[in-house]
């Protein structure tokens, strides 16, 4: 029987891995596990509460869903904390060293250099998060702290937060700037969390002098 719910899982865990990617996947579900299954409930493992709550109100039909096709029925989800369950996801955040400066410029994306502000077509649409974005560049942890760009895709979000990069790096070349996704923040929050590492967390993004976070939508409904 326990063979038996081992192929099941297998199976259960490639087609979640088809419907979600494999980035979200490797995220979330490397580190669930199967405690028990029969074809009235599957009590799933995991390794905290946070990943208990995230993993139960986000994923847990698609979980169902994934049983039903495997083995034709659809199982009630059920989740176990075990902190034993728990496996590397990503690498671990670098730990900083003492009070050493780190690079005046970190970023997970490449910046790309026609987004400058000298480059961004302004309009009426957008005068006015180009004007803000500018006043933030100018003065930074003055103006407009923090600033939140909101709009529709290909507005120049992206234009506008690299632009603010340039600008500060132009401006204050010993300026500490993060530059990353949202999904790669989340990510190492969730990263951190499992590995008991918030403190280092903490700490990397305390000694940050700008903190530039692109598609923060990413966190809606989360």
């Amino acid at each position: 029987m326990a063979h038996l719910a081992e192929g099941v899982w297998r199976d259960v865990l490639d087609e979640i891995q088809r419907d979600i990617g494999e980035h979200q996947f490797y995220s979330w579900f490397k580190n669930l596990g199967l405690r028990d299954y029969d074809r009235d409930s599957a009590t799933l493992t995991v390794p905290n509460l946070f990943t208990r709550d995230w993993v139960s109100g986000k994923y847990s039909p698609l979980i169902q869903s994934a049983f039903e096709r495997v083995t034709g029925q659809a199982p009630r989800i059920l989740f176990e904390v075990d902190p034993a369950s728990a496996v590397p996801l990503v690498p671990s955040l670098p730990a900083e060293k003492g009070p050493a400066r780190p690079s005046s410029f970190i970023s997970e994306v490449q910046l790309n250099s026609n987004y400058s502000f000298s480059q961004f077509v302004v309009g009426p649409s957008n005068r006015l998060p180009h004007a803000a974005s500018v006043a933030v560049a100018e003065n930074p942890a003055n103006a407009y702290n923090p600033l939140f760009l909101h709009g529709a895709v290909g507005l120049g979000k992206t234009h506008l937060l690299q632009a603010i990069c340039h600008e500060l790096l132009a401006r204050r070349p010993d300026m500490r700037i993060l530059y990353l996704s949202c999904e790669s923040f989340v990510n190492q929050f969730i990263a951190a969390i499992q590995r008991g590492e918030l403190v280092t967390f903490r700490y990397r993004y305390r000694h940050i002098d700008a903190l530039v976070i692109d598609d923060i939508h990413f966190l809606a409904n989360k």
